[in-house]
């Protein structure tokens, strides 16, 4: 394979013309096939054609090529290394209004031709006969260094960057494009510091990539000093219009205050005037508006309030002064600093003028607040750096009138539960409490604080864990506010500390305790000794029924007077926690319809669902009620530690784990529950409810407390496999019995003497009821029995078969089923008839009904006249399950059939049972009316004495309803 260049261009190979062949073997169908390099040195510039060739060799003359293509080749680039008077390639600066002078060029080529150096100020990459042009002053050897060009005539350009070419030629034209290319920089001369406006351009290009003016007073530069220039507004298809004829001064600056132009869209000339369908580069005039409120009229003099920015430029900075107030004072006020009380950025502080610079900013309130500002009335001014725009408001600032105050006047409730009080705030957000006194014999300091702005302070007190060495969140609990407990925790800020003094204001000591500490304080008023005892040691037992003073106070200082009482510096209200002794009065059962155990999670759903009951069928909810008290503070302890949900549990429910270590973990608090069955099976233990199971989650056993009622509500799902130790197949009695226990010669201790647990005499095996005196226990009890679902249809002749009336009692061709079930009211259960095999003409349906208050139910049923005789089956299915069916028969009416009369008979047979107008509300608030009683055999397991619906029951509810 041979490439050549056919120099002469007469179409075939000369010998001597530049050729080239494969660098190695090919298969004769390659593609791609690397030739050897084809030499072009000896060639002038210009363009020639360039064949290949395919065959063993290639002679004079060949002329059967395969293909072709066209070679240039260009004379090489003349001119290298501009140097503009700051070295070779080197960008450069010169002022606007001068020359550029020693500009030199390196020859690159052998031949001798001109050297050209020009402006490209239209930035086309190309020579323009109007561009500023030089070129060599004499003339110059071949390939010659630093070779002199002429004075370029720039001191008509604007300021701004161009690029400067070097070219190499005998003429230089139009559309000549250089050899090379340095960037010179032409510098404004004027200096911005030395007109006072608002924003300095260098040039009109740079005022119009500003895009948009606010009515700011603008300098612009670049223009030729003293001349005139033209400020117009381009008014679209109106064309243009003279707004101001301006003067450039001796630096070629000219100036204008865009807050006097109307909103448009203006430009300058020169640079250019605008031609028909070919607008100007113009910058829009929008002048700014400027709208400052405050969003309170008055403020106190430690308050807060917002200040409201809205312009209708979207960022800017503002000066702000006010008649009165220093500039220190404004950046108080405004500022984000650490001693400061807003959240605006202060730029410059100007003690000189009494004025402050908030940094740019956007629309938007901030707060600002007037901690340690001088009550008064003060009219503030706002005007933005750059603009005319301004704004004024007025507020007023007014003694402070701090004020706190309990909700309650007094707290009444049970010792060991939870107590939750609120203290409202007036003209603060924070304040100090402090909870007991010298004479209830414990003390806590609190620091509080409003954190969601609605003036007040809402927390929880577990009054279990106050004072018994525990950890804060198991003690105070608030959902939306501040609340620090000096001894359990601390308060995190060293500005809140409290200060503890005598009468005379000095720091109260104590040995082995830091001067004016809670330590000495608690020394100073006999609550510990200091030597020996720390601040958790103020208890030996927890805080026991008795009342409890709770102040609030304005500052930090607590007093300790001459007559060792307790006082607070500024002391607002009062309120006495009184906790009372806790009780165990008595033990229920309820069913609720069968469900997980913690599908009704709020205490006013659950009641919505119970029935009082000891019977309790199989998959129904087994519901245990104590009427007990003072034991929620420690579930709230205990399932903080164990869950970490804590005080969360008394909305949201208490695991059963939580009861179970209560219960039967820690002794000591002399707490005991026992859920059992009377009589053991076969070799194993008594059957009894499973607390302690890991097994066990909240759908199988689900605990809550009303912590306000003093009761505890334990829901079993009964059809759960782990919410008992063992299976319960058939019917089984079971004993409940809950006990508050103490010792009968010690009371309750902390243990080591601080808590949290202990037990009798401080034995955490000892039980002893933490709020009884010794031999003064207390319990309840009772009994219920589970067993199988079960069901009674009534009106059952002599073989046991449920008859049906069709005719007489109901509307004709209706027949009603009635029954009784030992499934939980308010169960939604299905009532299904069908005929038996062979029964013609057919009939079948299936009614949805909702036990009754008093397990009864009913569903009515079409039935034709032809089906009087006909025998089938009645069926009671609950959740899914059947329930029990029994035997039907269809009857014209119930025999023996009443004579129409106009009124009752005189003569009652002794059974009879007077209806009567009677509802029954289920969960789904359906009604039922004048239902016959239910009779139901008297072996019928799992139901009382149901009166039998006789014929003569029958024929009284006719004569009834006729009547």
């Amino acid at each position: 394979m041979f490439v050549f260049i056919d120099e002469n261009g007469n179409g075939v190979y000369d010998s001597g013309e530049p050729t080239a062949t494969n660098e190695s073997d090919y298969s004769g169908s390659n593609s791609d096939v690397d030739i050897g390099a084809l030499p072009t040195d000896s060639l002038d510039s210009g363009t020639y054609t360039v064949y290949a060739y395919e065959g063993e060799t290639l002679s004079d003359g060949d002329s059967d090529f395969e293909t072709s293509v066209q070679l240039t080749l260009e004379e090489p680039s003349g001119a290298a290394n501009l140097d503009l008077g700051n070295g070779d390639g080197n960008a450069h600066n010169i002022d606007r209004g001068t020359n550029l002078e020693n500009v030199e060029v390196d020859d690159d080529t052998v031949g001798t031709s001109n050297l050209f150096v020009f402006v490209d100020v239209d930035d086309d990459g190309a020579y323009d006969s109007d561009e500023p042009v030089a070129t060599n002053e004499s003339a110059y050897a071949p390939e010659e260094n630093n070779i002199a060009i002429g004075r370029l005539q720039t001191q008509e350009l604007d300021a701004g960057t161009y690029d400067v070419y070097a070219y190499e030629n005998e003429t230089l034209t139009d559309g000549d494009t250089g050899d090379t290319s340095v960037q010179l920089t032409i510098e404004q001369i004027a200096d911005p510091a030395d007109y006072d406006v608002d924003v300095f351009f260098n040039n009109y290009d740079s005022l119009v990539d500003e895009q948009l003016l606010w009515g700011q007073e603008v300098a612009v530069a670049g223009y030729t000093p003293n001349s005139n220039v033209v400020l117009s507004e381009w008014e679209g298809d109106d064309g243009a219009r003279t707004e101001e004829q301006l003067q450039a001064d001796n630096d070629g600056v000219i100036t204008f205050d865009s807050s006097e132009l109307e909103s448009g869209d203006y430009y300058l000339t020169p640079p250019e005037e605008p031609s028909a369908g070919d607008p100007p580069e113009t910058v829009e005039v929008l002048p700014q508006t400027l709208d400052v409120t405050f969003d309170d009229e008055e403020v106190t003099e430690q308050g807060s309030t917002t200040v409201e920015f809205d312009s209708n430029r979207g960022s800017y900075a503002v000066n702000v002064s006010a008649d009165g107030l220093s500039a220190e004072e404004l950046a108080t006020i405004f500022g984000d600093s650490e001693d400061q009380n807003g959240e605006l950025e202060i730029e410059t502080i100007d003690g000189d003028e009494d004025r402050i610079t908030l940094a740019t900013l956007s629309d938007g309130e901030y707060t600002i607040g007037f901690t340690d500002i001088d009550t008064g009335e003060y009219d503030f001014e706002f005007n933005v750096t750059d603009t005319s725009a301004s704004d004024s408001a007025t507020i007023e600032v007014t003694d402070l009138d701090v004020d706190a105050s309990f909700e309650e006047s007094s707290y009444v409730h049970t010792a060991g539960d939870i107590v939750e009080m609120t203290v409202e705030l007036e003209d603060t957000d924070d304040a100090f409490v402090q909870f007991g006194d010298e004479d209830a014999g414990f003390i806590d300091i609190l620091y509080i604080e409003d954190d969601d702005d609605d003036n007040e302070v809402t927390f929880k007190v577990n009054t279990r864990s106050l004072g018994a060495n525990s950890k804060y969140d198991a003690v105070y609990h608030s959902e939306d506010d501040t609340v620090e407990s000096q001894l359990h925790g601390g308060i995190s800020s060293a500005a809140n500390d409290p200060v503890f003094v005598d009468e005379d204001g000095d720091e109260l000591t104590a040995s082995d305790a830091d001067d004016g500490s809670f330590k000495a304080y608690l020394d100073e008023l006999g609550l510990i000794n200091a030597d020996s005892e720390g601040i958790s040691e103020q208890l030996v037992r927890p805080l026991q029924p008795t009342d409890y003073d709770v102040s609030v106070g304005a500052d930090n200082v607590f007093i300790v007077n001459d007559d060792g009482q307790t006082e607070l510096n500024n002391e607002l209200d009062l309120t006495v926690v009184d906790l009372t002794r806790p009780t165990l009065d008595s033990v229920e059962t309820f069913v609720a319809p069968a469900d997980n155990a913690d599908e009704n999670d709020e205490l006013t759903e659950l009641r919505d669902v119970l029935t009082e009951r000891e019977e309790i069928a199989l998959e129904d909810r087994l519901v245990i009620r104590a009427e007990a008290s003072g034991i929620y503070g420690h579930m709230v302890a205990i399932e903080e530690s164990n869950e970490g949900s804590g005080f969360d549990a008394l909305e949201e429910g208490f695991s059963a784990s939580t009861l179970h270590t209560l219960v039967e973990e820690r002794e000591g608090e002399g707490v005991t529950l026992e859920v059992e069955a009377n009589d053991a099976i076969a070799n194993q233990a008594p059957t009894s409810l499973n607390l302690g199971s890991d097994s066990v989650n909240e759908q199988d056993i689900f605990v809550i407390a009303d912590n306000e009622a003093g009761e505890l509500y334990i829901v079993v799902d009964t059809s759960s496999n782990d919410a008992f130790n063992n299976e319960i197949d058939e019917e089984t009695d079971f004993s409940v019995e809950m006990e508050y226990e103490t010792d009968e010669d010690e009371r309750y201790e902390f243990e080591n003497g601080k808590g949290p647990l202990g037990g009798a005499g401080g034995d955490r095996d000892a039980a002893a009821f933490p709020y009884f005196l010794s031999g003064e226990s207390q319990s309840a009890n009772t009994e219920f029995t589970l067993t199988e679902r079960e069901v009674a249809f009534a009106n059952r002749n002599d073989d046991g078969v449920v008859k049906i009336a069709i005719g007489g009692i109901t509307d004709e061709g209706e027949g009603t089923v009635y029954g009784e079930t030992n499934v939980a009211p308010g169960s939604e259960a299905s009532v299904r008839i069908r005929s038996d095999s062979g029964v013609s003409p057919t009939f079948a349906g299936t009614e949805d009904v909702v036990i009754a208050e008093d397990g009864t139910f009913e569903a009515t049923f079409d039935f034709s006249e032809e089906n009087l005789d006909d025998t089938g089956e009645v069926t009671l299915r609950v959740g899914g399950s059947t329930v029990g069916s029994n035997d039907i028969v269809v009857v014209d009416q119930l025999t023996p059939t009443p004579q129409e009369t106009s009124s009752p008979p005189t003569d009652t047979p002794d059974q009879t049972t007077e209806p009567s107008d009677s509802t029954t509300t289920s969960t789904s608030d359906q009604t039922t009316t004048e239902r016959p009683t239910v009779n139901t055999p008297a072996t019928t397991p799992g139901f009382g004495v149901i009166v039998t619906l006789t014929s003569i029951m029958a024929a009284a509810l006719l004569l009834f309803r006729r009547i």
